[in-house]
């Protein structure tokens, strides 16, 4: 009876060993500079859709779907800006698991023939799954004109 109880409860503390450190551990997050140099597509999946393609710290090569609305457009002298809100998902090529963004303003400049003269905006990260589960920080993105649209990042990622 008493050696039933001794291993029914070294059971019970080997289960809790190995549970605890998935379902209630602390994970220590790291701070770490977050890059990012890629393609950008505009309405690559219909209208208010976006996809960037291209590679980034942490992740290598990367594809990079989102949605984009509209919150503002103000005239100005040069023509108008439009402020927009987007959010998506990068993931890594290699499976490495993905990061969520979230931008609530992002804002481009066109001129008056409706061709855009910058573009940009603050992004923040607010969570991933893989190695990126509960990713937090923030980067400042910018997309450049041209003929292929080229898209940066630069700030910080904490997983």
């Amino acid at each position: 009876m008493k050696k039933s109880i001794f291993i029914r409860g070294l059971a019970a503390l080997v289960a809790c060993a190995l549970v605890l450190p998935v379902v209630g551990g602390s994970k220590n997050q790291v701070e770490r500079p977050f890059k990012v140099n890629a393609i950008y597509t505009p309405d690559a999946h219909g209208p208010g859709t976006f996809e960037i393609v291209g590679n980034a710290t942490h992740l290598g090569k990367f594809v990079f779907p989102g949605v984009y609305s509209v919150v503002d457009v103000t005239p100005n002298d040069e023509g108008y800006a439009v402020t927009v809100h987007i959010q998506g998902t990068y993931t890594a090529a290699n499976g490495g698991g993905t990061i969520e963004v979230d931008g609530p303003f992002w804002v481009t400049q066109y001129r008056l023939d409706n061709s855009p003269v910058w573009s940009t905006g603050t992004v923040n990260i607010i969570g991933g799954t893989g190695r990126f589960a509960g990713a937090s920080g923030s980067y400042v993105g910018n997309i450049y004109p041209g003929n292929p649209l080229t898209f940066t990042a630069d700030g910080t990622i904490s997983y």
